[in-house]
């Protein structure tokens, strides 16, 4: 099993801002691990708490260790299930795609399980959005951008068309 880097792109951010900007005011990081236990319910496992970087990465080991499954080669299909109580919208629900998309092989495929899902947005203008033009990618999306006038005021790409995403609706949503 490969290893995973701790110091995200996002992560990284943070650790700038507070180096570069923050420097001279203080600070203690909470960090609450959480997983789920026998009856799928989420239950705290671990809580950090200090003031430097080794306090996110203990946490980051902890979660890595016990909620991310990394894999020693691509995977050419993943099926995702979405919880009901928790993605009511695909918005959200497309969390399945940024959380597998690093370790689905190109050309691969993707079928996301949500019998929660009431809408695509979460706000009612995004939702809109969603039902007027769909999700249609970046390329798309931006061409989009330069000419609807409700594009340039609220506009999110979606994927960037190196794999394939799916959803099995258990609702009608339109």
């Amino acid at each position: 099993m490969r290893t995973t880097c701790l110091i995200t792109p996002l992560r990284a951010t943070y650790n700038w801002a507070e180096e570069n900007l923050l420097k001279h005011l203080p600070d203690v990081y909470l960090q609450i691990v959480m997983q789920r236990d026998a009856n799928n319910k989420l239950v705290t496992s671990g809580i950090f708490v200090g003031d430097d970087l080794d306090t996110y990465l203990q946490a980051a080991r902890k979660s890595r260790e016990q909620n991310i499954t990394v894999f020693d080669k691509p995977i050419k299909k993943v099926v995702a299930v979405m919880q009901a109580d928790e993605f009511r919208a695909t918005w959200v629900a497309n969390k399945a795609v940024y959380r597998t998309r690093m370790a689905i092989a190109d050309g691969g495929e993707l079928l996301i399980i949500a019998p929660g899902v009431e809408r695509f947005g979460e706000q009612p203008e995004v939702d809109a959005l969603i039902r007027k033009y769909g999700y249609k990618g970046t390329p798309r999306t931006l061409s989009l951008y330069k000419t609807e006038a409700d594009m340039q005021e609220s506009s999110r790409p979606s994927q960037q068309g190196r794999d394939r995403a799916g959803w099995l609706q258990l609702r009608r949503l339109c």
